[in-house]
């Protein structure tokens, strides 16, 4: 088959993705800083902060004493990695730092949960509460070179598939090939209601290398 030598390539260079990448970071962050003033006044104003403390008053009656007392010990752990850390050992160092002795309490977890999906807009997991919101992907599907890609792989799927071959392929996949494709950030809606979504479900290289553990890096630096 002739190649037409106009036609853009369908995969993403990894110079590409990367840009795609950090520019998203960019963009949500910006939006991000933009929420905090609202956020802040929601949760953290007299109302916003009695209806979250009310979610302490229970279990953290007894958790909040015992984390008092484990001040000391938390203290004689950071001191330990210090020394272990001077004279050189430093994975016995890492592994005392990691140590977390506190009793998470219910209003700390409320709290982390509105930091991630409210805030942040970002997936997040907390026992039975889970979160799908991801504006970091919505950023990276905004970008036009991520669009005309997809547009190109889509195209070329309505020419060489049928819709209903493709839903009878899909509904064949063993069941953890299709958790994985809804429950992508990419996947929420059904293949057919999205074209851009369905190309990237199906196209590997498009999804950019571990983007979750590069903008989560990034976020503990920000």
């Amino acid at each position: 088959m002739t190649r037409r030598l106009n036609a853009p390539e369908p995969a993403l260079t990894r110079a590409e993705a990367r840009a795609i990448l950090d520019e998203a970071i960019t963009r949500h962050f910006a939006k991000v800083r933009a929420r905090i003033p609202a956020f802040v006044e929601k949760h953290f104003s007299w109302k916003g902060a009695w209806k979250l403390n009310r979610k302490g008053i229970g279990r953290d009656l007894y958790r909040a004493p015992l984390n008092a007392a484990l001040i000391l010990p938390h203290t004689g752990l950071r001191l330990a990695a210090m020394l272990a850390a001077k004279r050189g050992n430093h994975g016995t160092a890492d592994w005392l730092r990691s140590r977390d002795l506190f009793l998470k309490t219910d209003v700390a977890r409320e709290i982390e949960w509105l930091i991630w999906t409210e805030l942040l807009e970002l997936p997040y997991s907390d026992g039975k509460r889970t979160s799908r919101r991801d504006g970091l992907a919505r950023e990276m599907l905004a970008d036009i070179r991520l669009q005309s890609r997809l547009t190109n792989v889509h195209d070329a799927m309505k020419r060489h598939w049928k819709a209903d071959g493709y839903q009878a392929r899909l509904a064949d996949a063993p069941y953890s090939t299709r958790r994985r494709r809804v429950s992508s950030p990419w996947a929420r809606r059904s293949p057919t209601s999205s074209p851009k979504a369905s190309a990237l479900s199906r196209c590997r290289p498009l999804s950019p290398p571990s983007p979750w553990a590069s903008h989560r890096s990034r976020l503990r630096q920000r």
